[in-house]
């Protein structure tokens, strides 16, 4: 009995990475030796059988979970053939033994044959950081030659028109390959005619993203997240909670939770359990169709966020590059995604915000900025100018600044020395620090409209 509309999708967690935490409710009719079951894709079936929990909240008992697959999925019927993402072109030999195939080297040179097989005793590969060895293909040709190549060596393919054919075929049957699982059930003895059933398992969806816009108006900025939630399945998906959480999901041999006592419905956003898997979670606060095959976007995060703007000008540029400062007060963790900057109804940008704790701060770059004006001179100053000291070589250094907007910003600025040994700083009016590669760092508050003058000598014994 296929009970995939009787046990319906309720609660999907949803993790980062694309693994999830699936759960279905719903009630079934009782009876001895009716076996209930479910279809999966053939890609999900480890993950699922390893994973699957079957409760039974009326008290019977699962007896057995068995599972089938069709005879075309078991390589002895049909076509037989299946590629392998991760070992194509193997896959694809194999499908051609005995079939006429032409290869073209990389060296240029073109092959025509039969193939006959492979063999994993190839050719060492000797370079600086190891030493490995690659298949053979093993060719007949058409004077009844036996050719060895290296298969690292096949620049090109050209299956015989059978082998396509096989292909094709095979990939439309893999993109509809379905395995179903079964359970039986002891009703027990409480005598109902139907039981309330539960069932959790791991599966590979789609990951979920977070999509961010900032609006900054009036020297305020206004935060916005949305999640986008993927139904990849040929299910739809009808009132179901979902959990978005940041983080590695469990693996296949994780036990999943068991309930206490009744079902558990979230119905409210909070902060996630402690799990050592997870960072944090987002629980939607209102349940979600979605049909199959299908997307959604979901708001999260609306808040006023403090924001500054921080301009980082290296001096052998003519412009500062901005970057927007947010703090993240909220009692919610920020997920990594994309953002667009909005300055009042003006598109100005798009930029990534990472992953930001609460109380933490996130950095946006915006790009090459004209809101502050800045001029750098320098001059050689002649030996014995200016000073009675020992130093053999002086350079005169002034950083002009002004602050073109009507509200106060933060500007950087990394000067290199202009010689490569160690200078000294002397006569400066704001004093630097140095950064990890030498180089000189000034911050400076500037308030609104504000024009600036930094000077000082660099200066080498």
């Amino acid at each position: 009995m296929d009970v995939s509309k009787k046990i319906p999708v309720k609660h999907v967690t949803l993790f980062s990475n694309g693994v999830s935490i699936v759960e279905r409710q719903g009630s079934v009719p009782v009876k001895e030796g009716i076996i209930y079951s479910l279809d999966f894709d053939l890609n999900d079936l480890d993950n699922v059988l390893k994973t699957m929990l079957v409760i039974d909240a009326d008290g019977g008992a699962v007896k057995k979970i068995q599972y089938e697959l069709p005879e075309s999925e078991l390589g002895i019927s049909g076509n037989g053939f299946r590629i392998d993402p991760n070992k194509a072109l193997t896959s694809i030999i194999e499908c051609s033994i005995n079939e006429e195939t032409t290869i073209v080297t990389s060296s240029g040179e073109e092959i025509t044959g039969r193939i006959l097989g492979s063999e994993t005793n190839g050719h060492l590969i000797i370079t600086d950081a190891s030493v490995e060895r690659t298949d053979e293909l093993i060719l007949i040709n058409d004077e009844n030659k036996i050719i060895r190549l290296p298969i690292n060596e096949i620049e090109q393919l050209y299956p015989h028109k059978n082998v396509i054919k096989k292909i094709r075929s095979s990939n439309q049957t893999q993109s509809k390959a379905k395995a179903t699982i079964g359970w039986e059930l002891d009703p027990g003895k409480d005598g109902k005619d139907t039981h309330e059933m539960i069932i959790r398992y791991l599966q590979k969806l789609e990951k979920w993203d977070m999509i961010y816009h900032i609006h900054e108006l009036n020297g305020k900025f206004i935060l916005y997240g949305w999640g986008v939630i993927r139904n990849p399945t040929y299910e739809d998906w009808k009132d179901v909670s979902i959990d978005l959480e940041v983080g590695e999901a469990p693996e296949s041999n994780t036990t999943i939770y068991t309930p206490k006592g009744d079902i558990v419905t979230p119905s409210s956003r909070i902060r996630a359990p402690e799990r050592q898997s997870v960072s944090y979670q987002y629980r939607i606060s209102e349940r979600l169709t979605i049909p199959k095959m299908s997307s959604v976007l979901v708001p999260i995060i609306q808040e006023t966020v403090e924001g500054t703007r921080e301009y980082f000008w290296n001096t052998s540029e003519s412009k500062p590059i901005l970057f927007l400062k947010i703090k993240n007060n909220q009692d919610l963790a920020w997920a990594p995604g994309s953002v667009v900057y909005w300055e009042r109804t003006q598109f100005t940008c798009e930029g990534r915000i990472e992953f930001t704790p609460v109380n933490g701060e996130a950095r946006i770059r915006i790009g090459y900025t004209c809101d502050v004006a800045v001029k750098k001179e320098q001059e050689k100053l002649e030996s014995g100018e200016e000073s009675d000291d020992d130093f053999a070589r002086k350079y005169l250094t002034k950083f002009s600044i002004e602050n073109l907007r009507s509200e106060p910003v933060v500007l950087w600025i990394n000067d290199k020395a202009p010689e490569d040994s160690h200078p000294e700083i002397i006569t400066a009016t704001q004093t630097p620090r140095k950064d990890i590669e030498g180089n000189f760092i000034w911050m400076i508050h500037l308030n609104p409209r504000e024009k600036t003058e930094i000077s000082f000598v660099y200066a080498y014994k």
